[in-house]
């Protein structure tokens, strides 16, 4: 008898929470050492470089498994020194698929967080007093509304129902959460534990009023402003867009959207430091990046001498480089904006930007912590995105053709990290593929790869 009522107990308090006020969404609670869920989790979560894992409070996860016996929700509260803001991550798992939101709560006035960690999301909304940011984990789009004593000012996060009370404020008529499907999917099909490099995208099914797939990502991808680009650089960009190499596309459908915070605008024109210097990357304020491709290097013009114009592959290079120095910049601004990122994944920019907050800073101390994570985090990356750019065939991290791991490193040439780690004969084998593609001509042995940008 005490068992029963314990099971109506938990189904009763898991319907009060977020998912669903409709009684057809049964929902039991379980134990959390019964379960490999929060392997999965973790590993999901880890995967993104999204939030710091130490700011992650797994000890105080809570699973849930629904009635269909394999889809399980996961709600794990984000430590914050902040007593104005309250932040939960929402997982929703099944064999194949891991969809993440991360619910922010700004608070009008202090509060007690930890207190209110150990609270339902849904009666936190009850009376809650602020603005509610709902981020998607896999593009960074962020859906936001103010609240007043538990009324939104708006529809900006939810659709409404009728008849389901303050459930309204979660639900829409089909008793789901009103946001975009993230869908991570393991090779072949697979779930997890499979390490995840490259997800498959499902069929595209209607989801609570949001839908997965590669074509809902690429309209928001579109938004970035690259109306001062050349048809080059254009064309490049679009290529980069639908990279099954989804590390690259991954940083652009952050910056992607009109609900994104980020802003981003790719051009064509002049740069500092030279003919030498093929892109430069610059914040114009805060969550607001300008991307300048070298005119003189698209022109086909390289110590003040006319050349014919570079591959192609030469500009996918730069701009790639471009692409991660924005993303960069974008998550130290989300570390000082919500005090939350995938900053000290990056030692060597954690670093800097600590450093940056003290006066005297060397002014190029934040651009070589830049380069120096991506000669450490981003060389193979790069390589791998550009071999499938040039041959349309993906390949794996790590085991691209040495040609493109010369093409990843002749973006940092010049650094004091390029200078540091390889040999003299690398770096003139590197500097040779980067004129040969920069210029579109041949030198030594070695031939131009990429198409001509005419």
């Amino acid at each position: 008898m005490k068992k029963h009522l314990y099971d109506l107990l938990t189904i009763v308090l898991l319907c009060l929470l977020i998912f669903s006020c409709s009684p057809e969404n049964d929902y039991t609670s379980i134990e959390k050492q019964e379960s490999a869920l929060l392997i999965r989790s973790k590993e999901w979560l880890s995967s993104k470089h999204i939030i710091s894992e130490k700011d992650v409070l797994w000890n105080s996860a809570t699973l849930y498994q629904q009635s269909t016996e394999t889809s399980f929700v996961a709600i794990i509260p984000v430590k914050s020194s902040n007593s104005f803001l309250l932040q939960k991550i929402i997982l929703e798992i099944n064999d194949y698929n891991i969809t993440g939101k991360l619910w922010s709560f700004d608070f009008k006035d202090s509060q007690e967080i930890e207190d209110l960690q150990k609270i339902a999301t849904h009666k936190i909304l009850e009376s809650f007093t602020g603005e509610v940011r709902i981020t998607n984990l896999e593009t960074m789009e962020t859906r936001k509304d103010s609240y007043k004593q538990g009324i939104a000012n708006g529809n900006n996060l939810f659709s409404k129902s009728s008849g389901a009370g303050v459930c309204n404020n979660c639900h829409g008529d089909e008793g789901a959460i009103k946001l975009n499907e993230v869908v991570v999917t393991g090779p072949g099909g697979n779930p997890w534990p499979n390490p995840i490099t490259n997800p498959v995208n499902p069929p595209i099914v209607p989801i609570g009023g949001g839908s997965s797939g590669g074509s809902a990502n690429w309209n928001r991808v579109e938004q970035i402003k690259d109306n001062n680009l050349d048809p080059c650089g254009k064309s490049a960009l679009e290529k980069l867009k639908n990279l099954k190499q989804n590390d690259i596309t991954k940083m652009l459908q952050r910056f992607g959207g009109p609900i994104s915070p980020y802003d981003v605008t790719m051009q064509k024109g002049p740069v500092l430091g030279g003919p030498s210097v093929f892109g430069q990357t610059i914040k114009l304020s805060d969550n607001n990046y300008q991307i300048t491709i070298n005119q003189d290097y698209l022109n086909g013009v390289i110590d003040s001498e006319p050349n014919s114009p570079p591959t192609d592959l030469s500009v996918a290079t730069t701009l790639i480089h471009e692409i991660i120095h924005a993303y960069f910049l974008s998550i130290i601004d989300q570390q000082k904006s919500t005090g939350n990122s995938s900053l000290s994944d990056f030692p060597t920019l954690f670093e800097a930007y600590v450093r940056s907050t003290n006066p005297g800073s060397p002014s190029n101390d934040m651009a070589d912590a830049h380069h120096a994570e991506i000669a450490n985090r981003y060389v193979d990356i790069m390589a791998s995105a550009l071999q499938e750019f040039n041959t349309g065939t993906p390949v794996a991290s790590g085991a691209a053709q040495q040609m493109y791991k010369d093409l990843a490193w002749s973006s940092l040439q010049g650094t004091p990290i390029y200078n540091a780690k390889l040999s003299a004969a690398d770096k003139d084998r590197i500097a040779q593929r980067k004129t040969v593609e920069a210029r579109n001509k041949s030198r030594g042995n070695q031939n131009p790869q990429g198409k001509p940008c005419n």
